[in-house]
């Protein structure tokens, strides 16, 4: 056993060997081919083709590393700096292109280094809002999550260095809080009348756009059919015993609350709406809201109604997570010989379709405003900024 373990162990020795003698040599690059490759490859490309010259930057590393420590160093500098110029153009590239997958992407890596660059996260949270504009509901999530992060950023006084998608901060707040509301209108319609009514209190196009202002009434309008439902549902052929009378004086409160609400909301978008058309068919509407509210005929309304809207902005707009309790703005006699348990279908502000406000996107056109009943007044979206296109990194 002994003399085999012998025979084995010299066999692989020699194995080793033969193997050792038969590995050709590493051919070592000369340093002239070292110089062509600096100069001829990377140096001639540097400016007009960084792309090439980062090709000729790593093939120099790879194989002359080591033979000039000022060409390392110096190398060593250059292809950061290059990789992160290359991730600013992909990322500018993308958003003007409307590459939404690549904007996150590219987004992303971007704020893995740099967490705290309010412009991606404002271009990250509006790519959102435009993409959902154009079909795609799939970067919602993050819209939400990157939108609200530039929302405190800017408030807490951090912006871009320079302004380029967006003029100054009351309009990135603008955009930034009314894309919020438009994205999570389906699934959170309180939330997303809350983002509304903030994006009223920029400084920006929506404090003079109708836009904020009537998709605020529509949340009261559902809100208000929906607890009119309920009531009718609840008291549909119960005497009214005396028992009774406190609990029903509660819900016709909060009808009543709902409605003040809704008006509200309405008579601000029709005070500052310019369309004839728009302002025509929502003050019908309005006409239709006070006459359920204060049991009078339309006839008798219009005066009332005038005044309403001419005096709604003087006075703040609800917060819609503010306590809901009748609030009429005006004094408005009540005609109490009147009286029901529901209150009666009132016309709708619009189709369910969230209208237009000049759809954002990044070539600053307007689109019309949707809906089956009315149109609002177009509001034009940011231009791309001179920011906005990608520079080829150098």
């Amino acid at each position: 056993m002994k003399k085999t373990l012998k025979f084995i162990n010299l066999g692989f020795a020699a194995l080793v060997g033969v193997t050792a003698f038969a590995m050709p040599a590493v051919a070592q690059t000369t340093d002239e081919e070292c110089n062509k490759i600096y100069n001829e490859k990377f140096g001639v490309n540097r400016k007009d083709k960084p792309d090439v010259a980062y090709e000729a930057a790593k093939e120099h590393q790879a194989k002359c590393k080591g033979k000039d420590a000022d060409i390392d160093k110096y190398l060593e500098g250059w292809i950061p700096k290059y990789l992160k110029a290359k991730l600013e153009f992909d990322f500018g590239n993308a958003y003007t292109s409307k590459n939404y997958p690549d904007v996150y992407k590219f987004g992303k890596e971007i704020l893995n280094n740099e967490p705290e660059r309010v412009d991606v996260l404002i271009k990250l949270g509006y790519s959102g809002y435009l993409a959902d504009k154009a079909g795609n509901s799939t970067f919602q999530t993050d819209a939400i999550v990157y939108g609200k992060k530039a929302l405190q950023m800017l408030e807490a006084g951090k912006a871009p260095t320079k302004w380029d998608l967006f003029k100054d901060k009351g309009e990135a707040e603008g955009w930034l809080t009314y894309g919020l509301g438009a994205i999570l209108q389906k699934t959170s319609p309180k939330e997303a009348a809350t983002y509304y009514y903030k994006s009223t209190k920029t400084d920006s196009i929506f404090k003079t756009s109708s836009a904020a202002y009537l998709l605020i009434a529509k949340y009261y309008q559902a809100e208000f059919s929906k607890f009119n439902e309920e009531v009718d549902k609840k008291w549909k052929d119960v005497p009214i015993t005396d028992d009774k009378k406190a609990d029903l004086k509660a819900d016709e409160d909060k009808l009543g609350a709902f409605l003040d609400r809704w008006a509200d909301a309405l008579a601000r978008a029709i005070s500052v709406e310019t369309n004839a058309e728009s302002k025509k068919l929502w003050t019908g509407i309005l006409t239709d809201i006070f006459t359920e509210r204060y049991k009078k005929k339309k006839e008798d309304l219009g005066a009332d109604v005038s005044k309403y809207i001419a005096v709604v902005q003087k006075n703040p707009l609800p917060d819609p997570n503010s306590e809901l309790k009748p609030a009429p703005i005006m004094e408005v006699p009540v005609d109490t010989t009147t009286s029901t348990t529901a209150a009666k279908p009132i016309a709708s502000i619009a189709s369910t379709t969230a209208p237009e406000v000049g759809t954002a996107n990044p070539n600053g056109t307007a689109a019309k405003t949707t809906g089956a009943t009315a149109k609002a007044t177009t509001v034009k979206a940011p231009a791309k900024g001179k920011g906005s296109k990608a520079k080829k990194p150098r």
